[in-house]
């Protein structure tokens, strides 16, 4: 905690703008509202319990960088039911990011290891040690580049399906993961700071490779 901001002042935030957000998603739609009520539960949840334990906490970090574009799918919807009718290609960015995220978490969990032990925080290096950890991270970042090409291959995902635009655009984010990917097999002086940030900067020309697909597909 850095004190930029007081404990009563984020409770009196948590308290008006907590309940505000969910109520603002049912004015959406039933979809975004159940959306917003899961993931506020989860909020509470990861805050009381799952930072001290982050082999689980991580995946809510991850499931948290997934969610907007569901959300965002979701909010289009027509009519005032739930439904998760979504298209394929937000449900592939969603498992993209998801699995990105899952990678990004579980490389601070290395490159916070020695303040969690002190703090007894339960992670990833603490139960499978610090090379696992970067084994198990490289398995969730190839699994995103895999799952990057079956837009490209597949019809069901109309814009994407065969469009080179695409490919190209994400062929590049693959290859900045496959660096990642590659520091955290083999350096074992590995920069995990950058490393993390260049993730990031993948993640978002990735993003550009959905965008620029769906307008040229």
């Amino acid at each position: 905690m850095r004190g930029d901001l007081s404990k009563n002042s984020a409770l009196y935030l948590f308290i008006i703008l907590f309940p505000l957000g969910i109520l603002s998603s049912y004015f959406v739609n039933m979809t975004c509202f159940i959306i917003a009520l899961i993931t506020a539960i989860f909020a509470i949840f990861y805050d009381m319990i799952l930072k001290k334990i982050k082999l689980l906490g991580n995946f809510f970090i991850a499931y948290v960088m997934a969610i907007p574009f569901v959300f965002g799918a979701a909010a289009v919807l027509s009519g005032n039911y739930f439904s998760l009718n979504l298209s394929p290609a937000v449900l592939i960015v969603a498992t993209i990011a998801f699995l990105a995220g899952a990678g990004r978490e579980i490389m601070k969990d290395v490159m916070d290891y020695k303040g969690d032990k002190e703090e007894g925080v339960k992670s990833f290096p603490k139960y499978v040690g610090i090379r696992n950890s970067n084994i198990i991270a490289s398995i969730f970042y190839f699994l995103a580049v895999l799952f990057s090409f079956i837009p490209f291959l597949f019809d069901e995902y109309n814009f994407y399906y065969l469009n080179y635009f695409y490919l190209l655009i994400v062929s590049l984010t693959d290859i900045l993961l496959i660096i990642v990917i590659i520091k955290l097999l083999f350096d074992q002086n590995i920069n995990f700071k950058f490393y993390r940030k260049f993730s990031l900067v993948a993640l978002f020309i990735g993003l550009i490779a959905f965008l620029v697909g769906a307008f040229t597909g």
